[in-house]
């Protein structure tokens, strides 16, 4: 990206004359980089500035004053990106958008909802920004907090009678849930996906998972932490992974970021159980029955629970099923699904209309109609 044409796009902004696309772009690229909106810059202030900030991005890069001006940062930026072409998002091999398809229609993203259901069978509904204990069973309390969190604790009473029991969290599409079991591992729980539980750890730490989960494993040693997914079990003493085992996916991945992990194949067709021990940094894949394992970009596992879609080099199919767990869509494409390859990163908590704007600018046009998307080259 040359000069020139980086002032073009920077004074389109500044101006208020950015299409949807542009301005889609340039605000979730900033929202990942400085977590807040894009600051209102006024073209006087870019025709006094446009000079210092070009020569300064290579020479003064540490000058304290410069970057504290938040109007100065958001250019400098949104520059940077634009002079080495890392764009924020990018699709291989397209031309941009002439036109833009997107509908008045718009939809808000997936927010921290889930269903809890206690060992009796009942079913609390996890939503809103309510704090408070929900309920005492079985010798563990169990609240939840304002930010998402579903916390289990065990009880000082040691008098009470405690039985064997299990609890469970669902997340419907378009919702999310952090849990804190009573061992102190964390859980987060992405959208469209259920963990089960025992109340009480007793001799292993086993839980069930569908769909997909971040854990991070309190660690200890005489009790190992096994997770069961309907196709494998994966066995840790104390680490940080992720398993995506959505059934709509073409294989179930493990990607391993902290401490070791074994991956074992649950194959009831056979007398033999394959198994993997991975590494950090290094990512499993079981598919009809076969694991493979390699190294992977560890931040795109752990991206979704910090709020990201991160996508390399993701065909159109993998993109839209994200979608469509996330924001609770049907997508719909007309004709052959077009052949672009995606990637970057969008914050997960602006509307699909911003969202699917982003995909637009790469030449790919989509058409809201109620829950459904409609998907066109």
């Amino acid at each position: 990206m040359d000069k020139q044409r980086a002032q073009l796009l920077l004074k389109a902004y500044l101006a208020g004359t950015c299409t949807p696309e542009e301005k889609a772009l340039l605000e979730s690229w900033y929202q990942k980089t400085e977590g807040k909106e894009l600051p209102v810059i006024t073209q006087q202030k870019w025709d006094n500035q446009l000079e210092e900030i070009w020569a300064g991005l290579p020479v003064h890069q540490e000058s304290r004053k410069f970057w504290q001006s938040s109007y100065f940062a958001a250019a400098a930026i949104i520059l940077l990106c634009l002079i080495t072409g890392l764009y924020f998002f990018s699709a291989k091999n397209t031309v941009p958008s002439k036109t833009n398809q997107l509908t008045v229609n718009d939809i808000p993203p997936g927010s921290n909802k889930a269903i809890l259901t206690l060992a009796d069978g009942s079913r609390i509904t996890l939503s809103g920004t309510s704090q408070d204990k929900i309920v005492t069973e079985n010798g563990i309390i169990i609240s939840r907090t304002t930010d998402g969190q579903l916390i289990y604790r065990i009880s000082t009473d040691n008098n009470e009678h405690r039985t064997p029991g299990y609890n469970s969290v669902e997340t419907p599409v378009g919702g999310s849930y952090m849990i804190i079991l009573p061992d102190s591992t964390k859980v987060w729980l992405n959208a469209a996906s259920m963990l089960k539980y025992p109340l009480q750890f007793l001799d292993q730490r086993r839980v069930e998972l569908k769909g997909e989960a971040y854990f991070e494993v309190a660690k200890n040693k005489k009790k190992p932490f096994i997770v069961y997914t309907p196709t494998q079990q994966v066995s840790v003493l104390g680490t940080h992974f992720n398993i995506n085992s959505y059934t709509n996916e073409p294989d179930v991945q493990t990607t391993l970021l902290e401490g070791s992990v074994v991956v074992n194949v649950l194959n009831q067709q056979s007398t033999t159980t394959e198994s993997v021990t991975l590494k950090p940094g290094q990512q499993s894949r079981l598919q009809a029955g076969k694991l493979t394992v390699g190294m992977v970009d560890i931040n795109k596992s752990e991206a979704w629970k910090n709020d990201f879609f991160v996508f390399k080099d993701a065909d159109i199919q993998t993109v839209m099923r994200a979608v469509e767990r996330w924001y609770n869509v049907e997508v719909v494409y007309q004709g052959a699904p077009p052949k672009r390859s995606f990637s970057g990163e969008i914050y997960r908590n602006i509307n699909l209309k911003e969202f699917l704007a982003i995909l637009d600018f790469n030449n790919v046009h989509f058409h809201i109609n109620g829950k459904k998307i409609w998907v066109t080259p």
